[in-house]
């Protein structure tokens, strides 16, 4: 018997994990955020936000076109919130199960204003995942949240752990991601 750990297969291990589920993950991670990006910066995050119809619309319609087995959007809300030069569009998600699975997402809008008429707005799609803890040795330790962020590229960045999944907590990590640059 060695006194050193054993090597794991940090692969196999992933691939152990339940895979998150097509429509919840597609939803979340594709669907609305290239919506979102082409309807722009200009968009009215306050009308977007009253209006459950475009998210339960959005919700059904990434089902048939990702061919995914569908699932209920019991859960599925949205709500406005401003800070400053900062507004955003706060979207709870149905029930997240599994690792990537998208808890929260928040449309985020940064106005800069230029001289007395001109305003600059720019537009950010960050997301609070379902993630998991490991122990030094590789075993599951338990679930965790991630703080993450789609770009109009498209491009995923992990900005690692996020704060707990309250809408407030989440807003106020969404904002201030957004204002580090």
């Amino acid at each position: 018997m060695s006194d050193e750990p054993e090597d794991f297969d940090l692969e196999a291990m992933l691939r152990a994990l339940p895979q998150p589920r097509d429509h919840h993950y597609g939803f979340a991670h594709m669907a609305l955020p290239s919506v979102v990006f082409a309807l722009g910066a200009s968009i009215d995050l306050e009308r977007m936000a009253a209006d459950l119809d475009f998210f339960r619309g959005l919700w059904t319609e990434a089902a048939q076109k990702m061919n995914a087995d569908p699932l209920p959007h019991d859960g599925l809300g949205a709500r406005y919130v401003r800070d400053g030069e900062l507004d955003a569009v706060i979207v709870t998600m149905p029930e997240a199960q599994f690792a990537s699975e998208a808890i929260m997402t928040a449309i985020v809008r940064r106005t800069t204003r230029r001289w007395l008429l001109f305003a600059r707005r720019e537009l950010r799609y960050l997301t609070l995942e379902v993630g998991v803890s490991m122990t030094e040795d590789g075993r599951l330790a338990g679930r965790r949240t991630v703080l993450g962020e789609w770009t109009q590229q498209p491009s995923h960045f992990n900005y690692g752990d996020g704060p707990p999944p309250a809408e407030d907590a989440f807003a106020q990590a969404a904002f201030a991601k957004c204002r580090e640059r």
